[in-house]
């Protein structure tokens, strides 16, 4: 990185050159965000200082038409996958006050952008003998606007190539979005949560993040349409005889003996002789209500890692459950489900348990996909929109508060007590059954454990089992150590079999990206297929 520092009168004559006939106000402003980069070496022009102060202002009215506002904005709700219509609107990310945007976002940005162009011009505030030609400062900025455009993708179109983005870049972008999301989320207020400190940063999981994003295998579950619907319940069967719940939600056409009482005025005028043959022989015309919804149908779909999330291969199991939980998800909401929770526990020393989870029917376009062809994008986009991105990818106590104080590791005396307490954090419901909150049929858990396989007793586990006469099916996937070809993650059920599945390529080289796609492929399908087995408990 070249680095040449600009004299204090020249430096004044490019920002005076930019700031004529600007207010006091807004000068100083600009003057602030200069001193404020350049004193952490990263030379920024004038204009961009000037573009940021009006597009993201403190104080005053922001510039909406601000190309840097406009740019940054749009490659974050890019990176969000959010839905199409909410990057109509990306003022909610005006929430944040400017100094996390700054920090988090834009110097990071600035930062990457002169590390780009390879040199970077500070002001001094002192003059020097080195003097810069005028010329030499508007090329460094006209570079440094061309560099920024191209990775705000806002490059015009001129007729030569376009400029390949950087990958860092892409990941900045991505777990820049999601950090902003957290910090939003906690000056969001909710009652019951402690109050979180102003200075704190939302620190996520950036190697499950980049999985997330980056890996996209392609999925095998073989479902057909009729295996994805359920067994209705007899309080679920609208032919069913049972008491109605209150509210009416249309008319309907009836010969039920319990629908007399919400039979219509009009039917009562007609004469008594027809009337006696609507009620003996035809129908008649009732208010409709729908039948109570039965709370002990829903299911709690269930994961812990009890590693810390810095092991690449908890990372890809996470990932994996978590794309498999969102093809359940379509099938749960698509048989009146929406009421089921998916809740995830990651352990993490020093700190606990962090909790985050989501009702299934946080998102309802979720019933209208194919959990077979279902996209990863889709899959952000319902994590994002149903609002549990960033709470999954959180290492701190989660964004609603709730995380739980566990004993550490030297505590247990193995690590089946460890997912046991675990367990009784993450769903206390199976262990109190007099707790208040939702009813569930059945809970089903997936633990995620590194172990050295080439040691590990080749058994079944033992692992936790029902409480309260809940129906609770707990799995275990053992991860190996390294993401490294040849090594092999196991999965137990609760029947006690076994099922290996290796990471391909040259045994002991870094494994490949295509070999990482083909191993999440078969996870998320022997994860899927747990759940689809055990759901009916």
């Amino acid at each position: 990185m070249q680095i040449r520092l600009m004299p204090a009168e020249d430096a004044e004559n490019a920002i005076a050159a930019v700031l004529g006939g600007r207010d006091d106000v807004l000068c100083r402003d600009v003057r602030t965000l200069i001193r404020v980069f350049h004193e952490r070496h990263v030379g920024i022009p004038p204009a961009f200082a000037l573009d940021l102060a009006c597009g993201i202002a403190e104080g005053r009215p922001r510039n909406l038409l601000s190309p840097l506002r406009q740019g940054l904005y749009a490659r974050l709700l890019e990176a969000l996958a959010v839905a199409p219509h909410k990057k109509q609107d990306p003022r909610h990310f005006d929430r944040l006050p400017r100094h996390l945007m700054i920090d988090i976002c834009v110097f990071p940005l600035a930062a990457l952008v002169v590390e780009a162009m390879g040199e970077t011009i500070l002001f001094s505030r002192h003059d020097g003998p080195l003097q810069l030609e005028q010329a030499e400062y508007d090329a460094y900025s006209a570079r440094f606007d061309e560099t920024l455009k191209s990775f705000l993708g806002l490059s015009e179109n001129d007729g030569s190539p376009a400029r390949a983005i950087p990958a860092k870049v892409h990941l900045f972008f991505e777990k820049a979005a999601h950090q902003l999301v957290g910090e939003m989320r906690k000056l969001t207020p909710q009652a019951g949560r402690p109050e979180l400190h102003a200075l704190s940063r939302h620190a996520i999981d950036g190697l499950t993040l980049r999985m997330i994003c980056g890996l996209n295998p392609r999925i095998r579950l073989d479902l057909d349409s009729d295996d994805t619907r359920m067994d209705e319940s007899d309080e679920q069967n609208p032919l069913f005889s049972h008491p109605k719940q209150a509210g009416v939600v249309g008319i309907h056409t009836s010969s039920r003996l319990d629908d007399i009482e919400d039979m219509l005025l009009s039917e009562f005028m007609v004469p008594p002789v027809l009337l006696a043959d609507k009620l003996l022989n035809s129908s008649f015309m009732a208010k409709h209500r729908p039948p109570p919804f039965d709370e002990r149908k829903q299911v709690a779909i269930l994961g812990i890692a009890l590693d810390q999330p810095s092991n690449e291969a908890v990372a890809l199991a996470k990932t994996c459950w978590l794309d498999a939980v969102f093809r359940l998800a379509i099938i749960l909401l698509r048989n009146e489900l929406g009421a089921s929770q998916l809740r995830f526990g990651q352990s993490i020393s020093d700190v606990g348990m962090v909790r985050s989870g989501v009702r299934v029917d946080a998102h309802r376009p979720l019933a209208d996909l194919d959990p077979s062809t279902a996209t990863r994008t889709q899959m952000r986009r319902f994590l994002s929109d149903g609002g549990w991105l960033p709470a999954f990818l959180s290492l701190l106590p989660d964004l609603a508060g709730s995380n739980s104080k566990r004993p550490g590791k030297g505590r247990f005396h193995s690590w089946q007590e460890e997912l046991q307490a675990a367990l009784e954090a993450l769903f206390p419901e199976a262990f109190d059954l007099e707790r208040e909150g939702p009813r569930f049929k059945a809970a089903l858990l997936v633990a995620f454990k590194v172990v050295d396989l080439a040691a590990a007793a080749q058994r079944a586990p033992d692992l936790v089992a029902g409480h309260g006469g809940m129906g609770l099916f707990s799995s275990l996937l053992e991860c190996p150590q390294h993401l490294n070809a040849g090594a092999a993650f196991v999965f137990h059920d609760p029947a006690g079999r076994s099922h290996a599945i290796s990471i391909g390529g040259e045994e002991g080289k870094p494994a490949s990206t295509e070999a990482l796609n083909e191993t999440a492929a078969q996870l998320i399908s022997v994860i899927f297929q747990f759940y689809w087995e055990n759901i009916d408990g």
